[in-house]
């Protein structure tokens, strides 16, 4: 069984980019997602963040790693790989989930962007190796 997910959140870090010992590239991201609880007698909300951690493959690892800095607004659609529960010594519960991604984009409510389109020749759109320039690299930074 598969479970789709999409959701919106920030970058904790720059993608991890990696590269199988057959080349294949993946990459490692971990986005944190605020949850608002419903608001109180104040109008306040309670806020909680979970991390995500978001694993890519391929061209959208490599896009990702060129496109992405610490503290992007992205959007990620999905599957869930896993999610693993526990409670640590102090009694605390914890969760982690992992996804997939099938895509992964900048969150344009929060910003603007520029798509440039990733240079690949015909032998790495066979291999499935992409071929990513500098010029590849985001336009999107916090001080936008």
């Amino acid at each position: 069984m598969r479970i789709s997910i999409t959701f919106a959140g920030r970058l904790g870090k720059d993608p991890d980019l990696r590269y199988s010992a057959n080349g294949i590239a993946w990459a490692t991201m971990r986005v944190a997602v605020d949850i608002y609880g419903p608001k109180k007698g104040d109008g306040e909300r309670d806020r909680k963040t979970i991390w995500v951690t978001v694993k890519a493959f391929r061209w959208l690892a490599e896009n990702a790693a060129e496109s992405l800095r610490k503290g992007a607004p992205v959007i990620v659609t999905g599957n869930v790989d896993s999610l693993d529960v526990w409670v640590d010594n102090q009694g605390v519960s914890h969760a982690s989930l992992v996804v997939i991604a099938d895509t992964v984009g900048i969150d344009l409510y929060r910003g603007t962007s520029a798509w440039i389109k990733a240079e690949r020749d015909e032998a790495s759109a066979r291999s499935e190796e992409p071929r990513v320039g500098k010029e590849c690299r985001a336009r999107w930074s916090p001080d936008h």
